[in-house]
């Protein structure tokens, strides 16, 4: 398993969004490696189907396609390690994460 980074990563001023991107809410992921060196991240969304019977049903679809190397991989890590530690400490003994 590959070392923890010390140190988050710094952002230098404000983010911009020029494309005003729309947020999804994700529900799954599929994740591979490619040349050795790149990790393919696909991040799933459910949206409700209705099938021709008339239930409705699951329809998974790709919410992102993401590409990173190994220090982006160590670095969302630590920062997804740092918030459910946080999450999961300030949750009363008898809530349960959401």
């Amino acid at each position: 398993m590959a070392e923890k980074s010390d140190t988050p990563p710094q952002v230098g001023g404000d983010i911009p969004d020029p494309d005003n991107v729309p947020i999804a809410h994700i529900t799954g992921a599929v994740s591979n490696i490619a040349n050795g060196q790149t990790i393919f991240l696909n991040l799933l969304s459910d949206r409700m189907a209705i099938g021709l019977d008339g239930r409705s049903r699951s329809d998974p679809i790709i919410a992102a396609r993401l590409r990173f190397d190994l220090s982006v991989a160590r670095n969302i890590r630590d920062q997804l390690d740092a918030h459910i530690s946080g999450l999961t400490a300030a949750a009363p003994p008898d809530q349960k994460p959401n």
